[in-house]
């Protein structure tokens, strides 16, 4: 009975490391201060939550290459539509700058 399942666990195994070579990206930029942030993969609707800095600023990943929305939850709440490519940070100020 072991052997039935020995090929579907490596099958399982080979599957997830080439999932985890595959190349990411990032999202980054300004948010507000604690801003909770979600980011969804629009090919795959994969739900993703990050926060950002006491700074006001965030990075989001690593995400897979692919079209995503963006927003922050709060007053700056619009939703950003963008595109992820892999060894890259898209640049997405969701907050707008603060000046002194």
């Amino acid at each position: 009975m072991k052997n039935v399942y020995l090929p579907l666990m490596i099958a399982i195994l080979v599957s997830n490391v080439a999932l985890a070579n595959q190349p990411t990206g990032y999202i980054a930029g300004a948010a507000d201060p604690g801003a909770q942030i979600v980011v969804i993969n629009d090919d795959t609707s994969a739900v993703s939550g990050f926060v950002a800095t006491a700074k006001g600023t965030y990075r989001a990943g690593p995400l897979q290459p692919g079209r995503y929305s963006i927003v922050e939850a709060g007053e700056h709440h619009a939703t950003r539509h963008l595109r992820v490519e892999a060894n890259r940070d898209a640049a997405v100020d969701l907050a707008p700058s603060h000046s002194p």
